[in-house]
């Protein structure tokens, strides 16, 4: 499998599970050069049996990155027309691209990974695992997981809509998910 990522777009997030790619994929990371990673994602590329592939984009503008992506798949599907491919993206724009090559006979999908999606499931595992005893608007709390950076700006923000009580109980709760956050 090649798998392209749309790291402008999707950032960490759309590396998760790198370690279970095999020593037959082959990964290719599209950046623009500011984005960061954190050095625990730079371990797990290192450790990940995978070919991994890093792409900066060299002209910055109106998705030049996007741009740059889709014209290195349509080359890859010319060297490689029998493999499967995967494109990591939040960006809509992709599914013309899949359609394209899908009509064309080409084994490709896109991944949309969005962190909402993610937090909100885990969000909902361990609510089921340490039920509190009011109604959370699961959504709202992967929302507000997912905007603050710190953990003191997502405290103040549970506790606008939730109270201070509360706040402490979802706090509890959620400390797998805030543990990365600045701050204590």
């Amino acid at each position: 499998m090649i798998i392209l990522v749309d790291f402008e777009n999707v950032d960490e997030r759309g590396l998760n599970g790198v370690e279970t790619l095999r020593e037959t994929d082959h990964l290719i990371i599209f950046h623009n050069g500011t984005n960061k990673m954190t050095f625990g994602m730079h371990k797990r590329l290192a450790d990940a049996k995978c070919q991994c592939e890093y792409i900066e984009l060299k002209k910055q503008g109106r998705n030049a990155l996007d741009f740059q992506l889709t014209t290195y798949l349509g080359y890859l599907i010319a060297k490689n027309p029998k493999e499967h491919f995967e494109i990591i993206s939040g960006d809509i724009g992709f599914d013309a691209v899949v359609d394209f090559w899908t009509e064309r006979g080409v084994r490709i999908e896109k991944k949309n990974k969005t962190y909402r999606d993610e937090v909100e499931s885990k969000l909902e595992e361990l609510f089921d695992a340490h039920p509190v005893d009011f109604a959370i608007d699961m959504k709202e709390l992967a929302e507000m997981v997912d905007r603050y950076k710190t953990k003191n700006g997502l405290n103040n923000a549970i506790m606008k809509i939730y109270g201070s009580e509360k706040t402490g109980k979802i706090n509890s709760v959620i400390k797998p998910l805030t543990k990365d956050k600045k701050g204590n």
